[in-house]
C-alpha cells in the first residue's frame, strides 16, 4: 500500500521515490519514506494527528475499513462547506508585466459553485516575496528555489479583483472532467498542505507544477505531473489536460478596462462627449434622466461609470466618497459575447533565412526562448507586449559569420489609451547590438516611456529613451514611434528611431516589418531597414 500511486501524490513523491518536500511539519513520521509514514499513522490515530492530516487518514480509512471519523474537526469542516462544489475548472490567469513573478501568468484551480460562482474557492500555489527585493536577487533566488511557496484557498472574488480589475488580466477557465469523489479527494489533500512550506522554483516548481500535484491526488492513475517539460510554463501546461481530453467546457473572462473599452467603442461622438463631463459630476443619477438618450445608451453609460469606478477604488483606492452613489444607477448588463480559447505559444523560436545589406546577400539564424513578443501575439485589444530572454542572432556573408545580437532581457508594454484609462507605455533593454555605424558589437541598456493611442486593429506609440552604453561609457537620447496595424492574424508594422547624439545630432532609423503565423509552429517574417538598406525574409519554427 505504500508504493499506491495516490498514497505516493498525498507526500508529493516524485517518479524518482523522492518526496519534494523538505518541510519536517508535512510528516508526521519527520521522515520522507512513504512505508514508515504509512505505518507511523496507523499507530498514531489520535485526535489531533486525524485533523491535522485528512487526507491521509481518509485514504487509510477508505483501503482498510478502518471506519475513523473526522466529525470532530471543525477546521475541516468548517473549510469542505465552505470549498465544495459542483465541479473543478483549472483556470489560467494571462501574463502581467508588472511583477516578475506573473510573466508567465498563473494557473490555478476553481472549484465551481454554479449558484453563487464569486464565492466558488481556488486553490493555488504562491511564493511569498519580500516587497523589496531586486532584480537580480528576485532571479537568483526565484532560479534556485530560494523563496517560499505556499498552497492558498481564496474566494474566486478576490481573484477577480486582483487579476481581472486591478491587474487586467484575462482568466481563461477550463472545466475539467473530474468526479464529485475525485474534487472531494482534492479538497482534503488542499487543507493539508495549506501550512506547508515549500520551495519556489520560476521554472520548474512554480503554480502550474504544483496544481498538478493536486490533480495527480485525484486522479492518481494519469500521472498528469509526469507528461510536464522539465521546465513548467504555466500557459503550456493548458495543453496537457487538453490532451488527456480532460476538458469538457470553456469560458473567458476579459479584463474588465477591455470589456468597458469595447462599450465606449460603440458610444456615439455625443454620448463619448456626455461620458467624459458626467463622470466627474456630482449629480450623475439626474444627470443622466436629463439626456434625451435612449435606454440602451443609458445602460452603457452606467455600465460604464460602474466599471470607471470599480477600477480607481480598486485597483488605486481612491475615496468611495461617491462610490455608492454610482452603485445606485439601475442599468441593464451589455452582453458581449467572447470565446476565443487560449492559444499557448510554444516555448522556444529558431527562425532562419536570407539578409540582403548593402547589395550583399547573406544568411540570418537567430534562436530565443521567446515567451511572447508584440510583432508577433496580443492578448486583448487593448496592449502589446514583449518578454524575452537570451535572444541570440548570428550573420553569415561569404565566410565571415558574425554575432549580431545578444539580447539578455527586452520587455515592452504598450497600452492603449482612451478617456479615463490612461496607462504609461514602456520598454528596458539589456543586452549587445551590432551598430550600423562602426560594425561593432555594443552593450547597451535602454529604457524608454511614452503613450500608445488606437483602437481594435491599429495602434500608434509614441516615447523618448534613453541609451546607456556601459563599456564606452557614452549615452544618448533616443525618441521613438511606431504604427501598428493587426488584420485578423496578420499583423504589419512600421518603427521609427531618431538617435541624438554628437551635439545633438540626428541620426534616424526606419523599420518596417510583417509577420504571418503559418501555423503553431511556423511563422514568416519580413522586414525592411529602409535607411540601412537591409532586408530579411526568415522562416520561424516553435518548439
Amino acid at each position: 500500500m505504500s508504493q499506491n500511486p495516490q498514497w505516493l501524490a498525498l507526500l508529493h513523491i516524485n517518479e524518482n521515490n523522492i518526496s519534494e518536500i523538505s518541510d519536517s511539519n508535512f510528516y508526521i513520521s519527520k521522515q520522507s519514506n512513504p512505508k514508515i509514514e504509512l505505518e507511523t499513522l496507523l499507530q498514531e490515530k489520535s485526535c489531533e494527528n486525524i485533523c491535522k492530516y485528512p487526507a491521509r487518514y481518509k485514504f487509510l480509512s477508505d483501503n482498510l475499513d478502518l471506519n475513523i471519523s473526522f466529525s470532530h474537526c471543525e477546521d475541516l469542516q468548517t473549510f469542505l462547506k465552505d470549498s465544495r462544489g459542483e465541479t473543478a475548472s483549472l483556470v489560467f490567469a494571462s501574463s502581467f508585466l508588472g511583477s516578475p513573478t506573473s510573466y508567465f501568468g498563473h494557473t490555478f484551480i476553481k472549484i465551481n459553485k454554479p449558484k453563487n460562482i464569486y464565492f466558488s474557492q481556488t486553490l493555488s500555489y504562491a511564493a511569498e516575496m519580500p516587497q523589496n527585493v531586486g532584480f537580480t536577487n528576485l532571479l537568483v533566488k526565484g532560479i534556485g528555489g530560494g523563496f517560499t511557496g505556499k498552497y492558498v484557498a481564496s474566494p474566486y472574488f478576490k481573484l477577480i479583483e486582483g487579476y481581472n480589475i486591478v491587474e487586467q488580466r484575462t482568466l481563461y477557465e477550463y472545466e475539467l472532467d473530474l468526479t464529485k469523489d475525485e474534487i472531494e479527494t482534492m479538497l482534503w489533500h488542499s487543507y493539508e498542505m495549506l501550512n506547508t512550506n515549500i520551495p519556489y522554483k520560476f521554472f520548474t516548481e512554480n503554480c502550474a507544477y504544483e496544481i498538478f500535484w493536486l490533480l495527480d491526488v485525484a486522479r492518481p492513475h494519469g500521472h498528469l505531473r509526469e507528461k510536464l517539460k522539465a521546465y513548467v510554463i504555466p500557459y503550456e501546461t493548458i495543453e496537457t489536460v487538453k490532451k488527456e481530453n480532460m476538458v469538457k467546457n470553456f469560458t473567458i473572462r476579459e479584463p474588465l478596462i477591455e470589456k468597458l473599452y469595447t462599450i465606449y467603442n460603440s458610444l456615439n461622438s455625443e454620448e463619448k462627449e456626455f461620458f467624459t463631463t458626467w463622470k466627474e459630476s456630482e449629480t450623475k443619477e439626474k444627470d443622466l434622466n436629463n439626456t434625451q438618450f435612449s435606454q440602451q445608451s443609458k445602460n452603457k453609460l452606467s455600465e460604464l461609470i460602474n466599471g470607471h469606478y470599480d477600477i480607481l477604488f480598486k485597483k488605486f483606492r481612491t475615496s468611495k466618497a461617491d462610490f455608492y452613489d454610482v452603485k445606485k444607477i439601475p442599468f441593464q448588463r451589455t452582453i458581449i459575447d467572447k470565446n476565443d480559447d487560449f492559444e499557448p505559444k510554444k516555448s522556444h523560436k529558431l527562425s532562419f533565412g536570407t539578409i540582403k545589406k548593402d547589395n550583399e546577400n547573406g544568411q540570418i539564424l537567430n534562436f530565443r526562448p521567446v515567451l511572447f513578443d508584440r510583432f508577433e501575439e496580443r492578448d486583448n485589444k487593448l496592449s502589446e507586449a514583449t518578454l524575452e530572454f537570451l535572444n541570440i542572432g548570428a550573420t553569415k556573408f561569404d565566410n565571415n559569420t558574425k554575432l549580431e545580437n545578444f539580447d539578455i532581457v527586452k520587455m515592452e508594454s504598450l497600452n492603449k489609451r482612451f478617456d479615463f484609462y490612461t496607462p504609461t507605455s514602456w520598454r528596458f533593454y539589456a543586452g549587445a547590438n551590432r551598430s550600423f555605424e562602426t560594425d561593432n558589437l555594443e552593450a547597451v541598456l535602454e529604457f524608454g516611456m511614452g503613450l500608445t493611442k488606437g483602437n481594435e486593429f491599429i495602434s500608434m506609440y509614441g516615447m523618448g529613451q534613453v541609451a546607456f552604453y556601459p563599456f564606452i561609457t557614452s549615452a544618448n537620447f533616443q525618441a521613438l514611434g511606431g504604427v501598428s496595424f493587426w488584420l485578423d492574424k496578420l499583423h504589419l508594422n512600421f518603427d521609427y528611431k531618431e538617435t541624438f547624439k554628437d551635439g545633438m545630432k540626428p541620426k534616424d532609423e526606419q523599420k518596417l516589418s510583417l509577420f504571418y503565423p503559418i501555423n503553431k509552429s511556423f511563422s514568416l517574417k519580413l522586414s525592411n531597414e529602409l535607411k540601412q538598406k537591409e532586408q530579411l525574409i526568415s522562416l520561424e519554427y516553435r518548439f
